[in-house]
């Protein structure tokens, strides 16, 4: 039996047989897992901004946040 996601994705065990692992992804989840792309944290620029009076790491991740979106 199909999972809930399978089910709605129209696919069954015949289907996911016939597709690779990016493709089955995609049809789950919308995207592969290579499409999903990881922004790395600058440690050395987060420690500086750290040093500044009023400056938080919440506030650090939030402008970080805001300027990766997506």
């Amino acid at each position: 039996m199909p999972t809930c996601r399978g089910a709605a994705a129209g696919l069954d065990w015949q289907a996911t047989a016939e597709l690779d692992k990016a493709a089955l992804e995609r049809r789950l989840l919308g995207r592969s897992a290579a499409d999903i792309r990881a922004i790395e944290v600058d440690f050395a620029r987060v420690h500086i901004e750290l040093r500044r009076k009023g400056v938080t790491l919440v506030l650090v991740w939030r402008e970080h946040r805001d300027a990766h979106e997506g």
